[in-house]
């Protein structure tokens, strides 16, 4: 009889409990209108992407194409034609960059040597998208260098080179001008001495021959601005492409820095009589063609001027931009 009275008071316990915790509605407060306008401010806005229009070959008049590439419309599709594949995106979006801007924009920064963001801005690009595609456009024109720089080897060539020369001032035999040329670059903190030529400043020191209608056929960009251009020579191919030719019928003209040697005429030290006046005249008026090149490559594309500004990356790529430059000097030239 207890057990049933406890749980009958047990019962009775518990639906008082109950109508004693009735739901109750919640509160909802009241946030005021300048609270609400702060706290949508700070949200994250999420902006609409903005794509930029792209530098367009064909909305350009020949002059602006040279202008700001230094090529023509036809070496411009041949340089897209030729690298095509090695730069073209596996992407199929319809915003992809194309390799014919690529290869434009990679022009205009040789031609003006402006900021990586300047050049991108005019391309219509990101300079992260820039700065990426540069190296790929770089290392893919580099593999066809042999196309575009190549010593005279045959005979058919190079007889043609002498007689280009022979018209300048009627010295013989000669196949190329030799010359070294100083590029100013931003130096290595940890090789900074290294690269202070004599002029203090910092520069590497670039060796070129060339032919006598200015178009490039050896090029040499391996060392600092301290290296002598003598040691240069040395250290190149140049020596051994000579040697195996005949000594008697193939000469380079170089200047004062360089050594006499077999295949290398230098001119002469205070010549007094008239035959070495008249040798010294045709070697100075035939040598200036490579001086000319120099001029005419520094000119056309201002990276490697001084007007453009110091080149601001490592030595390494500095040199690839120097030899494609070359490269892109004779194909300038042939067009």
């Amino acid at each position: 009889m207890a057990g049933v009275v406890a749980v009958y008071f047990s019962i009775c316990r518990r639906n008082a409990n109950n109508e004693g915790h009735q739901a109750v509605a919640p509160v909802v407060p009241i946030i005021p209108p300048e609270v609400q306008q702060a706290r949508q401010g700070r949200r994250r806005q999420i902006n609409e992407r903005i794509f930029q229009t792209r530098v367009n070959l064909f909305h350009m008049s020949p002059e602006q194409i040279i202008s700001l590439c230094r090529l023509d419309t036809e070496a411009n599709l041949y340089l897209v034609d030729l690298i095509k594949g090695d730069v073209e995106g596996t992407s199929k979006k319809t915003t992809a960059i194309t390799p014919l801007v690529k290869v434009l924009a990679f022009l205009y920064f040789c031609a003006t040597g402006s900021y990586q963001g300047t050049v991108a801005m005019s391309a219509g690009l990101s300079q992260p998208a820039f700065c990426k595609m540069f190296n790929v456009v770089l290392q893919a024109l580099l593999q066809h260098m042999s196309k575009f720089i190549h010593f005279p080897q045959t005979a058919a060539e190079l007889a043609s080179v002498k007689c280009a020369f022979f018209a300048i001032a009627g010295f013989p035999n000669v196949v190329g001008a030799i010359d070294c040329k100083h590029v100013r670059r931003v130096p290595p903190c940890a090789r900074e001495k290294m690269f202070r030529n004599r002029k203090m400043h910092y520069s590497l020191n670039i060796q070129m021959t060339c032919s006598a209608d200015m178009q490039i056929t050896h090029c040499y960009a391996n060392f600092p601005g301290s290296a002598h251009d003598a040691y240069i020579l040395r250290s190149s191919n140049l020596p051994v492409v000579m040697s195996s030719m005949s000594p008697d019928n193939s000469w380079l003209l170089g200047g004062g820095a360089y050594p006499l040697k077999p295949w290398l005429m230098t001119p002469i030290l205070n010549p007094r009589i008239a035959a070495k006046q008249k040798y010294n005249a045709a070697h100075v008026k035939t040598r200036n063609t490579i001086e000319r090149t120099f001029g005419l490559l520094k000119s056309r594309f201002r990276c490697l001027h001084v007007s453009g500004g110091d080149l601001m990356y490592a030595p390494e790529k500095v040199c690839k931009i120097i030899v494609l430059c070359c490269m892109l000097h004779n194909l300038a030239t042939r067009h």
